[in-house]
C-alpha cells in the first residue's frame, strides 16, 4: 500500500517538474547549441541540474526505445542495469529520482531495485508517451 501510495502521490510533483525541468533544460540547450542526441551529453547537462537541487529523470526503456524518442534531459539506464549504474548518476540516497518506461512495469522494477539500495525519493513516473503527451498539454495552457 505504501509503494503505490508512494507511486501515484508522486504523480502531482511529476508533472510540474517534468515540465520544469524539460523546458528548462530545452532554453539551456538552445542557448548554448548543445544538443541532447548523445548520452554523453545528457549526463552532463543532468550532472548540472542535480547540482542545482533539480529531479533526475532516468528512463528504463531499452536502448533502441530510448534512442526513438525520450523526455529531454532523462539519462538512460536499462531496468536491469539500474543498480549497477545509479552510483554513476549520483550517491546522494535522498535525490529526487524520476523513472519511466513504456508500460510503468519496468519503472516499478527500477523503483524496486534502487530503494533496495537505499534511495529514499524514488518515483516511478509511469508510461513515457503519457508524460509526453501530459507535458504537450501543460505547453498548450495559457
Amino acid at each position: 500500500m505504501q509503494k503505490l501510495l508512494m507511486q501515484t502521490s508522486g504523480l502531482a510533483v511529476v508533472l510540474p517538474a517534468l515540465l520544469f525541468s524539460t523546458s528548462l533544460l530545452a532554453a539551456q540547450l538552445e542557448q548554448t547549441g548543445v544538443l541532447a542526441g548523445t548520452q554523453a551529453q545528457a549526463l552532463q547537462q543532468q550532472t548540472a541540474t542535480e547540482k542545482a537541487g533539480s529531479a533526475i529523470w532516468i528512463d528504463v526503456r531499452t536502448a533502441d526505445e530510448f534512442n526513438a524518442g525520450h523526455l529531454v534531459g532523462a539519462l538512460h539506464i536499462p531496468h536491469e542495469q539500474i543498480a549497477a549504474q545509479i552510483a554513476k548518476v549520483t550517491q546522494d540516497k535522498n535525490a529526487e529520482i524520476y523513472l519511466y518506461c513504456r508500460s510503468g512495469r519496468r519503472s516499478g522494477l527500477a523503483l524496486d531495485a534502487l530503494q533496495a539500495q537505499g534511495y529514499t525519493r524514488v518515483v516511478n513516473a509511469g508510461a513515457y508517451e503519457k508524460l509526453k503527451e501530459q507535458a504537450a498539454e501543460q505547453k498548450q495552457q495559457p
